[in-house]
């Protein structure tokens, strides 16, 4: 089922990169809440972010790690859900599946924490603390910034892909479209955030 929003013209209309993404969760325990936009009912996302952690590591490294991860999203009131790979195969088999290959060390084993939005793979550590010092940790998870903020999420994850000369973030960009269009069509969840920041 494409994802529709209000038009000028037709009345509704599909986002720039067609049909939703099968891996977007559109389900109604996503949408639990939905806001009003001249008289036409639209659901107000809810996305997850999900912290992939080891409970029963012997790494000292990793339990400081994890407990920064953690102890970050709790402190400004982040939404998250922790999954322990420590004492459960289907989470760790998730984890290591959804890692992309480029991001796992040379072992093929990707280490906690790890962090996605949903299914979309948000970063391992290194990342998130890369995101945090550079003040972009809202573009990193793929969330709005908080209200009141003048910074729209292209604009945060422009300055996270380098000043947005190219949409992978490596060499030039495949993508012939506007800059802004390709990026959205590779981060539905950006395009989303981009959605209800504007009706905020």
């Amino acid at each position: 089922t494409p994802v529709l929003l209000p038009g000028k013209s037709h009345g509704w209309r599909s986002p720039p990169w067609g049909p939703a993404s099968p891996h977007l969760n559109l389900s109604s325990s996503a949408f639990p809440r939905r806001g009003v936009l001249g008289g036409v009912l639209i659901p107000t996302l809810k996305m997850v972010i999900k912290v992939f952690v080891a409970t029963s590591s012997g790494s000292i490294a990793i339990r400081k790690k994890q407990q920064e991860v953690v102890g970050f999203l709790e402190a400004n009131k982040i939404d998250f859900k922790e999954f322990d790979i420590a004492g459960d195969e289907d989470n760790r088999k998730w984890m290591r599946e959804n890692v992309p290959g480029e991001k796992k060390p040379q072992n093929g084993i990707p280490l906690p924490p790890q962090i996605f939005n949903e299914e979309q793979y948000c970063g391992d550590f290194d990342s998130f603390f890369s995101a945090k010092e550079e003040n972009i940790i809202y573009s990193f998870l793929g969330l709005a910034p908080p209200p009141g903020s003048k910074v729209s999420p292209w604009d945060l994850e422009k300055e996270r892909k380098g000043g947005g000369k190219s949409v992978s973030g490596k060499g030039k960009s495949k993508c012939k479209g506007p800059e802004k269009t390709c990026l959205m069509a590779m981060r539905p969840d950006l395009w989303l955030t981009e959605v209800l920041w504007n009706l905020s």
